[in-house]
């Protein structure tokens, strides 16, 4: 029995036997979300790193007076990493305050 992938219109995909009948519905999550932040001091500031809802997104910022950036583990196939082209610095600070904020 062949497996095969298909992405659907939303935000899951289907896992297809050799008849194209669906065997295993996943849906996946549609949002960045940051899930913990971790802290870390350099020789010129603070630098961090945020794991998100997804396995092979992080947040990162090397504390050395560069941009906060996303980090991408293209071993992992849950997600396009061109879905987030259009993220900002601004908008991944906002994921975090958001964090930070809920944690309060």
């Amino acid at each position: 029995m062949k497996k095969e992938y298909k992405t659907c219109d939303k935000c899951c995909y289907d896992i297809l036997d050799s008849e194209g009948e669906v065997m295993e519905h996943e849906c996946l999550p549609t949002e960045l979300e940051v899930k913990s932040v971790r802290y870390y001091e350099t020789r010129r500031g603070l630098g961090y790193e945020c794991k998100t809802n997804f396995k092979g997104i992080s947040i990162w910022n090397d504390g050395y007076g560069g941009q906060t950036y996303l980090n991408f583990d293209l071993r992992d196939k849950s997600f396009n990493p061109k879905d987030y082209d259009e993220m900002t610095e601004g908008s991944l600070e906002e994921l975090i305050n958001n964090y930070e904020y809920k944690k309060q």
